[in-house]
């Protein structure tokens, strides 16, 4: 009995071990069924692009005063080879007024985007952004930043 039950044994782990062991061959092979994938290359448009190149999109302002209006302008380039467009987008308030001063630059040209912020209470921190669209198709927006502190115009201090 003891005999019996120990080749039903063996030859139970026997047959698990078969059954494993060609599941994982099986799934090391790569299946026909699977087709094997190269890396896509980047597609790039056709034709001449434009680049829109920002040195700096970001701008602080330091501490102003309430009632203070301040006026950072930034600079933008095309570095492409075919035209640049660019409009005006959206704002983070309404007290935060972006223009761009020309809306196509050939090949080579610059041209400045600015921003308006008038500080209108005081606040710790400030922060306020504009957004410029354009036809580059890298980089179809652009956001410039603005920030700083506001002061209030009176200190309180108590006396003690």
């Amino acid at each position: 009995m003891k005999t019996k039950t120990f080749c039903g044994l063996a030859l139970l782990a026997t047959v698990s071990c078969a059954i494993v062991s060609t599941s994982l061959v099986r799934l090391q092979q790569p299946s026909a069924a699977v087709a094997h994938e190269e890396p896509r290359p980047e597609e790039t448009p056709a034709g001449p692009t434009p680049k829109v190149v920002v040195e700096q999109n970001v701008h602080d302002f330091g501490v102003i005063g309430i009632g203070d209006q301040h006026t950072h302008t930034f600079a933008i380039r095309n570095d492409g080879d075919a035209p640049l467009q660019v409009r005006q987008g959206e704002t983070t308030c309404t007290c935060t007024l972006g223009s761009v001063e020309r809306d196509t630059l050939a090949p080579g040209e610059s041209s400045t985007v600015t921003l308006e912020w008038e500080a209108e209470e005081a606040a710790e921190m400030f922060r306020q952004g504009a957004t410029i669209l354009t036809n580059d198709p890298d980089k179809p927006e652009l956001r410039f930043i603005i920030f700083g502190r506001v002061e209030p115009l009176y200190h309180l201090t108590p006396q003690v």
